[in-house]
This record gives structure tokens, sequence and C-alpha cells, in this order.
């Protein structure tokens, strides 16, 4: 080896070393945060949970279901709050991650853990089947695609003669799992899933989605391959959706027409406008906000007999009015003010 490419290589292992020395500056500081801080104790407060809640019915509902929703809702934000595509065609991918998930696991008796990551990899194909044409579209008009998108799989998968059947017998995970194992294997991958999805969109690769969202031509006048970018986020983002379909399926124990069902859509919008767009961890916040108060709501008003002869889901109809209002009022999410009030909060409490 000469001179020089000694040089060059010494160069590239100091480039990495500092990188990885700011990485692990940046980490240390956001631990220190306050808001770090919040996250620790929000996943503390997660793992002992299952060991406090001994109610099987409320640890699944009020727990897993919102963390396997918390997996769906970030992979929606990641297109639309960093790359500002608004998908409403994301139950596709859930439906399809769901679908194939379940037709590995009980059909080709493959392990789950391989089967759900065979599902994501199934969903990226679909993703990049609608990035390709889709990202032509800009705004409203790429929304409307997404969606229509969805219907057609939908009416494609369960609808008509050619319509496929529905997958009965799936295990939750693994029948030889207890409940609060599988709690915990759910927990890590949810875990997972957002700290992979929040250390993307703070690398280069995020800088670069934030560019083409905020400034679409000065971004590709400065040399960045927009539609490389946006393809790369949209299978990105439907592989978490087909995990989060995976989870879905296994929650329920069959798969269906449910996975695919346009409203699914609609879950990480309304999960995103509480807990704020482009944050990755704001939606998740939003998924458990959300499905709390309805549980609530639901416990509340079940039995009431002017709520059953009219015949309305009450709770939903109130959560819509109310998220009404915050998207009024509240336009970036409940998070940040949420975050910002805990700190002044904090800051009155140390000074007494």
């Amino acid at each position: 080896m000469n001179r020089m490419e000694k040089k060059i290589n010494s160069k590239i292992s100091q480039s990495f070393t500092d990188k990885i020395k700011s990485r692990i500056i940046g980490l240390k500081y956001w631990l220190e945060s306050f808001v770090g801080k919040l996250t620790i104790i929000s996943l503390v407060g997660l793992i002992i949970i299952p060991f406090v809640l001994t109610d099987s019915l409320n640890l699944k509902y009020l727990f897993i279901y919102p963390m396997i929703f918390a997996i769906f809702a970030a992979s929606w934000d990641l297109l639309a709050g960093f790359v500002g595509n608004v998908s409403f065609g994301h139950s596709a991918f859930l439906g399809v991650g769901g679908y194939l998930t379940a037709f590995f696991v009980v059909n080709l008796n493959i392990h789950w853990m391989i089967a759900l990551l065979f599902g994501g990899l199934f969903s990226i194909i679909t993703g990049l089947l609608i990035a390709i044409p889709a990202l032509r579209l800009k705004g409203p008009y790429f929304a409307l695609g997404t969606l229509m998108f969805g219907f057609i799989m939908f009416r494609l998968f369960f609808m008509g003669e050619i319509g496929l059947e529905e997958i009965g017998g799936v295990p939750f995970i693994s029948e030889e799992l207890n409940l609060t194992t599988v709690y915990f294997i759910i927990l890590v991958i949810m875990v997972a899933s957002l700290v992979f999805l929040f250390v993307l969109v703070k690398s280069n690769f995020g800088t670069r989605l934030k560019s083409i969202r905020d400034d679409h031509k000065g971004a590709k006048a400065s040399g960045i391959n927009i539609a490389k970018y946006q393809i790369i986020a949209f299978a990105i983002s439907a592989f978490f959706a087909g995990i989060s379909g995976g989870l879905f399926v296994f929650f329920n124990r069959y798969a269906g027409y449910y996975a695919f069902n346009v409203t699914y859509s609609f879950y990480p919008i309304i999960f995103t406008a509480i807990g704020g767009i482009a944050t990755i961890s704001g939606p998740a916040l939003g998924t458990f906000v959300f499905l709390w108060a309805q549980e609530i709501l639901i416990k509340l008003t079940s039995g009431l007999p002017f709520i059953e002869e009219a015949g309305l889901p009450f709770a939903l109809v109130c959560l819509s009015i109310v998220l009404i209002l915050m998207v009024r009022f509240v336009s970036n999410g409940m998070l940040k003010p949420v975050v910002d009030n805990l700190k002044e909060l904090k800051d009155v409490l140390l000074a007494k």
C-alpha cells in the first residue's frame, strides 16, 4: 500500500470516527433533554405495565393494539411529514402485509418472524407499484390517486369471484407464547421501528427528504435525485405499514377483508393530527391518545338508552368533533404544547 492510499484510508477512518462521536454526543444531549427523559419514562412505564395490569383484555386493547398502530402511523408520517406526499391508500400496505404474513404462517408453516419480514417485503413491492405512477401526481391528485389504489386493492383481494378467501387459524405470534411474552415482542418491534425511522429522518437521507418537501425546485437544482428519494421513502413507509399489518393479523387471529378496508387509511391521518406531523414520535403518541379516549368513551356511554336508539358510534362522533377543534386551534398537534407545558411545570416546581 503506497503513501497516498494510506492517507486516503486514514481520512476515511477519521471521517467515520467523527461521525460516530457526533452521533454519541447527539444521543447524550437527547437523553439529557426533557423530551429524552420523558421518552425513557414512557418506555419504562410500558415495560412495567404487563406486570401491573392483570386483565388480559385491557392489556390487548389498551396497549398491544395501540402499539401495532403506532408503527402504522409512524410509517405514514415518514411519507406525509418528511416528503410531503399525503397518502390515502396506506390500507393497501397494511392489508398486503397482513394477508401474506398469515398465508406464510398458516399455509406454508413458516416461522412468524420470517413471515412478518416477507409480508413487509411484499408491501414494498406493492408500494413500488403505487409509487412509480402516483409520484407523477402532486398535492390532492396524489392523495386521490393513492385512495383509488386502496379501493382497487380492496376489491381485488376480497370482492367478487376472483377475491381471495379469508385465512383463519392465525396464531397470536405463536401458540407457545403467553400474552406477556407477546406483549414484549410487539413492544420491541414498535420501539425498533420508531427508533429506525427517527434515526433515518435525522440522517442525511432525512435532510434530503425535507429539502424535497420544503422546496421541490430548489432540491432539484441542488442535484438531489427527487424521484429516487421519494421512491425509497415510499418503499420504507410501505415496509413498516406491512409489518404493522402482519402484527394486526396476529392480533385478530385471522386475515380477512378488514385489513384492506380503506377506513384504515384515515387512521394514521387522525393519529398524526393529534400528535403532530413530521415528528415520528407524535403520531405514535396520537395513536395511544385516540384509542384510549375511544375505549373510555365507549365504556362511559355503553348502555345509555338514547345512544343505543340513535344507532350512532357516539364515541367516534365525539372524538371527531374534538379532532376538528384540535386541527383548528392546535394545528401542529398536541405533542409540542404538552411537552412545553410539562417543561414549564417542571421549571416552576424546581424553582420552589
